[in-house]
């Protein structure tokens, strides 16, 4: 066994041992003196947030700390993801390694929290798929099963990593909880989803060309032509107008749903927290911005994971659909988790892509 090969070995174990969390002599003085300032501060620390935090944002989760504190309630944080995995991944329709980094990356994020702040901490992924099929023509079977792989991948991280007792997260699925049933909160959604759309559709029939291709960007990208309806072979305004389409839906989805549901996300203590969406102009209330793993600007639901090796260096990254088609070549596959079955829920983790680090300099750095 070559050297790299163990480092990636000894990696990856640890990527199932929660992150020790050792402060500093003035970490150390600010927990004891205020605890809501540490709070804040490792919340807002500049090793994990993609961006300078807009003053009301600071406000408002400086607010929500203390309110937490001062009740002795766990930090509430909300992850606000997609709820599937994108179609273009080998991993598809599953978890894989991304989802894994991100839970580890999540866990160093808070790690010092949970080790001053007894209460602890709580992160809900809050997921969206209830909208993916209609709005980028995913099967329901396939973001059913991305859901179920999710929540194994949580229970198999929540029973070998040993986190303290006061870290919590969980698989928030609004459809699947009782309370919302009990509030018929699925076709409330799409009938109020319903009558926003007219005015959606009367906002994008008044835009300019130029805006209309600036909304549209990612559209194409996200949408399963050959998804649950094989609409790869219509014409290109036909296509535009399924773009279109899509984003009227989509957003409709994000106001009713924040009708409907605005104070799981930013009432009480709850602080919402965004990925890539929050780089957007569509991040209207600031939210909170972090980066999903340590060396990756890809969102893990998007991305694949994989590591970048050389002796002496292990680095875990997401990577984009072209930055894997640009790494193809080179990668290398090695075994990932023995105790992983053929078949199961988690088999993307039986094996892990490899790139040495000067192909991952020389493929992706030196074009970004």
């Amino acid at each position: 066994m070559d050297a790299p090969t163990v480092q990636i070995r000894e990696y990856l174990d640890g990527l199932f041992h929660f992150p020790e969390a050792a402060l500093s002599a003035e970490e150390s003085r600010v927990a004891t003196e205020d605890i809501v300032k540490f709070i804040v501060n490792r919340l807002f620390s500049r090793q994990f947030r993609r961006t300078k935090v807009h003053p009301d944002t600071q406000k408002d989760i400086e607010d929500k700390v203390k309110k937490s504190v001062e009740s002795n309630k766990p930090i509430y944080l909300v992850i606000c993801f997609g709820g599937y995995k994108h179609y273009w991944n080998p991993s598809y329709p599953n978890v894989d390694f991304a989802e894994l980094f991100n839970f580890h990356f999540m866990a160093e994020w808070v790690a010092p929290i949970l080790k001053v702040y007894k209460p602890g901490v709580n992160i809900d992924y809050e997921f969206e798929n209830i909208v993916v099929p209609m709005v980028d023509n995913y099967p329901k079977r396939d973001i059913d099963i991305y859901a179920d792989s999710f929540k194994a991948l949580i229970a198999e991280y929540m029973t070998r990593a040993k986190p303290p007792q006061n870290f919590r997260i969980n698989a928030f699925i609004p459809q699947e909880l009782e309370e919302y049933r009990q509030k018929d909160y699925e076709n409330r959604l799409f009938k109020r989803m319903e009558e926003l759309m007219p005015k959606r559709a009367e906002e994008w029939a008044g835009i300019s060309d130029d805006e209309r291709k600036n909304r549209l960007h990612r559209t194409p990208k996200a949408f399963m032509w050959k998804g649950d309806k094989d609409l790869s072979g219509l014409s290109e305004k036909e296509k535009e107008d399924i773009m279109i389409r899509s984003k009227e839906l989509i957003e409709a989805y994000y106001e009713a749903d924040f009708e409907l549901r605005g104070d799981y996300f930013v009432g009480g203590n709850h602080i919402p927290v965004l990925l890539s969406f929050g780089l957007s102009a569509e991040n209207v209330g600031h939210w909170l911005t972090i980066t999903a793993a340590k060396g990756s600007n890809v969102d893990f639901w998007v991305g694949r994971g994989i590591v970048e090796a050389s002796e002496g260096r292990i680095v875990p990254r997401i990577v984009s659909h072209n930055q894997y088609d640009a790494l193809k070549q080179k990668i290398k596959t090695t075994e990932g988790f023995k105790w992983v079955a053929e078949g199961s829920l988690l088999k993307n983790l039986k094996s892990i892509d490899v790139v040495a680090t000067e192909d991952f300099n020389r493929l992706v750095i030196s074009h970004s």
